[in-house]
């Protein structure tokens, strides 16, 4: 049996006339809404008649065409004179309580699209296909996703310099601490420009390092950085934001507790008070809806809504909704997807890291820079990412606490440029060698009797 209106016969007919009047909501609800919602005859046979039509011809009918086309519908047990006296009465109607119609028809279809989808995803629970969980989410997904769509797009051509100055005035850049980084991507970390970054590297590198440097700087410019982390716990993270903020290494934080505790008073009067939150979920239970969730009660209870998302790390996240047949490469292209989803729903910019294959883990002696292809699981990571950014440490710059940071991918600038840095691992900090802007690595010509073509020297 479906479910049908729970409302009066004259709303039923303000339903008819709205969906008529309004192309808009015609083409929102056109697609779940069903005949047979209706208890008054009339309105269930203009209904099938709009139906009908709009799947021919893409535009709704006018009231010479309901009435044509409505002999299709009427039954011997119809009344014809009624059907036709009742359509004229709603062609009459003043077209008011707009909004409300909307709602009520965009619920009561919503409703009845989750309740087939529950009823279905009980089907898929009993004969679990491999798929089951993914077909579940589907489902679900596509019930709430009913509603009116008045976004249209951008209109390229109209107000075009509107649109620049609008751009130039209130595009927001999120230094990154790295002035060639900074120089790359035209200001920092924005919504628009690296909407997603991952930072690419072998175990122990300092990717985690990296990543409490970027949020680090975005607290002292006075940002709000959420901070999430699937590995260190969350006192662990915080003692190098500790070092990073105060500049009182990791191994003396303690002894220096007194001294430390009042230069963190001077940075948050600095930056503008509390603006870093530090959350950790256990390894391999997170998803992106979960991190959704916890951004939501940090606006209610606390009014805290993050301008940029630090992630430690992606590999240790699962993805909303993982079949068991779903092998390691789908699993992690999707995380990476529904990360760079979630950025743009929320829009801020979301940074986060991934481990080298074992490819990539052992470039470092041959003085080779770690690629796309050197990620871990999946290189379908690095087409997701609009900044991906390797690494780079050979043994001998292991030893001078220096690293590379490679630019393997970036969708909005330019690529293949190597910046040269300084790393402390007591600090929890990372230093700019040269002030110099970024460079292409220097390529040498192939050495001969079959050694390795080329290295990579230091810029």
């Amino acid at each position: 049996m479906i479910d049908k209106f729970d409302i009066d016969e004259s709303l039923e007919f303000q339903i008819i006339r709205n969906i008529l009047s309004n192309r808009s909501f015609l083409v929102s609800v056109i697609e779940h809404l069903h005949p047979e919602f209706f208890e008054n005859s009339t309105a269930k046979i203009a209904a099938n008649v709009i139906k009908d039509y709009f799947t021919k011809y893409s535009d709704a009918p006018g009231f010479d065409i309901i009435k044509e086309e409505a002999k299709k519908f009427l039954t011997p047990k119809d009344d014809v004179s009624l059907f036709e006296s009742e359509l004229e009465n709603i062609k009459n109607l003043n077209v008011e309580n707009e909004e409300y119609i909307k709602t009520k028809v965009l619920e009561h279809c919503q409703f009845i699209a989750l309740k087939k989808a529950v009823l279905h995803s009980a089907d898929l629970l009993t004969d679990r296909p491999d798929d089951y969980k993914h077909k579940i989410s589907e489902h679900i997904k596509n019930a709430l996703s009913i509603s009116e769509q008045t976004n249209l797009g951008l209109n390229y051509f109209i107000n075009p310099e509107n649109r620049i100055i609008n751009e130039l005035r209130y595009k927001k850049y999120i230094k990154t601490g790295v002035n060639s980084l900074d120089r790359v991507t035209n200001g920092g970390w924005s919504v628009e420009d690296t909407t997603l970054t991952i930072i690419v590297a072998p175990t122990g590198l300092g990717k985690s390092i990296l990543l409490c440097k970027f949020g680090s700087i975005a607290i002292l410019h006075g940002h709000k950085v959420v901070h999430i982390t699937h590995e260190l716990s969350e006192s662990r993270t915080a003692a190098r934001y500790d070092a990073l903020l105060t500049k009182i290494g990791m191994s003396q934080r303690l002894s220096r507790n007194e001294e430390l505790v009042k230069k963190l008073g001077v940075v948050k009067s600095m930056s503008g008070g509390n603006n870093l939150r530090i959350k950790e979920f256990a390894t391999k239970t997170c998803n992106t809806n979960q991190i959704r969730a916890y951004i939501e009660k940090l606006k209610q209870i606390e009014s805290f809504e993050p301008e940029i998302i630090i992630n430690d790390y992606m590999d240790l996240m699962v993805a909303n909704f993982n079949a068991f047949s779903e092998d390691d490469y789908r699993s992690q292209k999707r995380i990476s997807e529904e990360l760079r989803a979630l950025a743009q729903e929320l829009q801020i910019p979301i940074i986060t890291a991934s481990q080298t294959n074992r490819g990539g883990a052992n470039k470092g002696a041959e003085k080779e820079i770690i690629g796309g292809s050197d990620i871990a699981d999946s290189y379908g990571k690095a087409f997701t990412s609009d900044l991906l950014i390797t690494i780079n440490q050979t043994f001998k710059e292991k030893l001078e606490n220096k690293i590379n940071l490679y630019i393997a991918k970036y969708r909005n600038g330019p690529s293949g440029l190597l910046i040269p840095l300084n790393i402390s691992y007591e600090m929890m900090n990372i230093y700019e060698i040269t002030d110099a802007p970024a460079q292409e690595p220097k390529k040498e010509e192939p050495k001969k009797e079959g050694k390795d073509a080329g290295e990579v020297p230091k810029v």
